[in-house]
């Protein structure tokens, strides 16, 4: 019996339960509901306002033309469900979505927090001037969708695939996307403190004219995208690749560049002043008034990139390998090569055995 102490403090309520049930033009009008499972059910041509929803699973039911004023929903789970939902002046909190299909998806002035995304796919989207916080996405499909105005506050998407989206004059707290897909997408206006890209494949977007200053797109494929007159002073483009990507007249002060490869692209007048690009490949670019000023440019490949001899000023060039008719047309730095030619000479270190190593002022400086 003294196991038995104490369950009377313990409640557990039991869902109720409603399968099989079609709700058409108003007849779900109830002020409020909770705790309640509802299991191939069907909604269709409903309004609701200024109602609370608290607790609702939604499994394998079709919603179409839901629309939701001034209502409160908590705690709402939706499995494997069809959508078309409009929102607006609403509040939703702790709101999760699983193998559900979106056919649209509207929302305006409301307020989203807690929102949770998984495996889940939507064809339309208007989002106005909403606020969104903690809003976490893995493997979701994003089509035709626009992003405008308001705050998304801490997003993070992992293998997610974004298709002809629009992010405009958003504010972007944080966002985080890793895996993702982009294609066609465009970015206007838009804000923010941290936005980062980690091996993403990015094609055909554009980042015109904007402040990107600390971001970064580590990693990432860029292929026919545009940063024209953009400013990514110190944004991190180590490991990247950029085909056919327009920086013209872009700011690329101090961008932390290590081993990124340039091919094909449009870097008319782009300022690389201070710029990290050790290992850097550029290929078939234009670099025609570009300033390559005080840049880091150590192993550098430009063997297949014409280069006029003024185009680099103040940089350090050492082990950087240029096309054929170029070759020694730029000053390396001498102690730089003093050093390496001691090392050629002398050889010290281990000389055999599994300590054995490459020796060379590549490997220290």
């Amino acid at each position: 019996m003294s196991s038995m102490a104490g369950t009377d403090n313990f409640a557990f309520t039991v869902p109720r339960v409603i399968k099989d049930k079609i709700f058409k033009d108003n007849d779900f009008s109830a002020p409020g509901a909770s705790n309640i499972l509802f299991i191939s059910c069907h909604f269709e041509n409903i309004s609701l306002s200024h109602c609370h929803f608290h607790e609702l699973r939604f499994e394998q039911c079709t919603m179409t033309h839901l629309s939701l004023k001034n209502v409160l929903c908590e705690k709402l789970i939706f499995t494997r469900c069809q959508l078309d939902i409009a929102i607006n002046d609403s509040k939703g909190y702790e709101l999760c979505f699983h193998e559900c299909q979106f056919n649209s998806l509207q929302s305006h002035c409301s307020t989203l927090e807690e929102i949770t995304m998984h495996h889940t796919c939507i064809d339309s989207g208007r989002f106005i001037n909403n606020v969104i916080s903690q809003f976490i996405a893995c493997d979701l499909k994003a089509q035709n969708c626009i992003l405008k105005e308001g705050e998304l506050r801490d997003f993070s998407g992992y293998q997610c695939h974004f298709i002809n989206n629009t992010w405009q004059q958003v504010l972007l707290t944080r966002q985080v996307m890793g895996d993702c897909t982009l294609d066609g997408c465009q970015f206007i206006e838009i804000k923010g403190l941290n936005r980062t890209w980690f091996n993403c494949q990015l094609k055909s977007c554009e980042f015109i004219n904007l402040s990107l200053e600390q971001s970064s797109f580590h990693r990432s494929v860029l292929q026919a995208c545009s940063f024209k007159s953009s400013r990514l002073s110190g944004t991190v483009l180590c490991e990247c690749q950029f085909l056919y990507t327009n920086f013209n007249h872009a700011s690329l002060e101090s961008i932390q560049g290590e081993q990124s490869y340039f091919s094909h692209c449009d870097l008319r007048y782009a300022d690389f002043t201070q710029a990290n690009l050790v290992a850097a490949t550029f290929a078939h670019c234009d670099l025609g008034a570009a300033i390559i000023a005080g840049a880091d440019l150590r192993a550098a490949n430009f063997q297949h990139q014409p280069l006029q001899s003024t185009a680099l000023e103040n940089c350090r060039l050492h082990g950087a390998n240029f096309m054929d008719h170029l070759a020694g047309t730029y000053q390396q730095d001498t102690l730089l090569e003093d050093i390496a030619h001691w090392y050629q000479t002398y050889h010290p270190g281990p000389k055999s055995g599994a300590d054995s190593k490459k020796t060379g002022v590549i490997n220290y400086v």
